[in-house]
């Protein structure tokens, strides 16, 4: 048999997402995707239980079987089955139209299930189409391209689709991190790793790890540092000697930045005035103002890629003032990372399609948000580094992850 490629959720059916992004998408035939902005916009589509038809893919499949269509605005995407609640009508919702079944065995003829279908009260928005009388190919069998298969006059199927060129040619990757960034790209072998990649897909990928911020610059590798850096214009300080991020995206393709786990340590909000964009207190508040802030100004570079990391987590026995304050600050550090993840790429509700976060901090945390007893490098004391085993377990998730958000980014 020839290979057909992974086949797509069918169109109309779930919602699919994955862990690397806080996007939510409907499927379309063909394996279209369209980001549902807000959820706003879910709800007055799929109702307040709309989250319940999200469905998480792997986040290579995600890449390669998958491309972008148009953002959703108001109408339902081509491929859904709704049920008018005022008639029990069955429709089949198609270019802004809505096609109604003859019947639920209708449906069942072009295998569609009544328990697949959004429940609407008002379809007035959507033309009528014609009517499905019976069976159709187009909506009862498995359409993964246009015309990408056909039969030849001997019967043999060839596929006539043209290889895609890669948009993973020669790409230029930078890492900005520490030493936590340091430990995973010398033990993970991510160098190798990208070696091994080049030589067997014939690419000339460039990987380079940088300690960033540096040294004159007073840094802790904080939020606030990146803000203070390449938004309060600090990196233009010549005695300081750090690169502004003008001159690091005129070099590379994609620049991937994380903090330091000493930025787990997140205090409590105080609100009201203290919260402040140019303020060193580490706190959610603040993290966000910053992170907000970096996000508009990754916005200005749409030819660059972008992949920020969650909170590296500390050890269990970083017991800064009391244990409770230790276990405090480490969900609060969780919960940062989480929004970081989830809500911050779409809280605007614009696009920010050459921004992806990678979520570092989930590989590593247990269940009280410590680094993991088995990643870290001592027992004795809180050495918050992760060891050698935790560096080759992310160090190959981290370098296929950064491949996909090329590919993506290029769809």
């Amino acid at each position: 048999y020839p290979d057909g490629g992974a086949m797509s959720y069918r169109a109309g059916i779930k919602l699919v997402t994955h862990p690397n992004t806080g996007k939510v998408y409907a499927v379309e035939p063909a394996g279209v995707l369209r980001w549902l902005p807000s959820a706003e916009i879910a709800v007055a589509l799929y109702g307040e239980n709309w989250a319940n038809l999200v469905q998480d893919l792997i986040p290579g499949y995600f890449a390669s079987s998958y491309t972008k269509g148009d953002d959703i605005e108001s109408m339902l995407p081509n491929g859904t089955i709704v049920r008018e609640k005022s008639s029990n009508t069955y429709y089949y919702i198609i270019d802004g139209q809505k096609r109604k079944f003859l019947d639920t065995s209708t449906l069942a003829k072009n295998n569609f299930s009544q328990y697949q279908a959004i429940e609407a009260g008002d379809l007035s928005i959507y033309s009528l189409g014609e009517d499905i009388l019976d069976a159709e190919d187009s909506l009862s069998s498995f359409q993964p391209l246009d015309d990408s298969v056909f039969e030849d006059n001997t019967g043999d199927v060839v596929d006539n689709t043209p290889e895609p060129e890669s948009p993973i040619k020669d790409q230029k990757i930078l890492l900005l991190t520490h030493s936590v960034g340091r430990g995973l790209y010398e033990e993970g072998g991510i160098s190798q790793w990208f070696e091994n990649y080049n030589t067997d897909n014939n690419t000339q990928v460039q990987i380079e790890q940088r300690d960033y911020p540096n040294d004159p610059y007073q840094w802790s590798n904080f939020p606030h540092d990146f803000w203070n850096l390449w938004i309060n214009g600090y990196c233009d300080n010549t005695e300081i000697n750090s690169e502004c991020l003008d001159s690091l995206a005129s070099k590379y393709d994609l620049i991937s930045f994380k903090n330091s786990y000493e930025a787990s340590d997140v205090l409590p909000d105080i609100g009201g005035s203290s919260a402040a964009v140019n303020s060193t207190r580490k706190s959610l508040e603040n993290y966000k103002l910053q992170y907000r802030a970096l996000r508009d100004l990754l916005d200005q570079y749409p030819n660059d890629i972008f992949v920020v990391w969650t909170l590296p987590p500390r050890h269990h026995l970083h017991v800064p003032g009391s244990d409770t304050t230790a276990l405090s600050n480490a969900s609060r550090a969780t919960e940062f990372s989480n929004w970081l993840k989830s809500e911050w790429l779409t809280e605007d509700s614009k696009a920010h399609d050459n921004i992806f976060v990678f979520d570092f901090r989930s590989y590593l945390i247990d269940e009280k948000n410590y680094l993991k007893f088995d990643y870290e490098s001592t027992h004795t004391w809180s050495e918050s580094h992760p060891n050698k085993v935790a560096n080759e377990l992310v160090a190959p998730i981290l370098s296929e992850f950064l491949l996909n958000t090329i590919v993506e980014y290029n769809q």
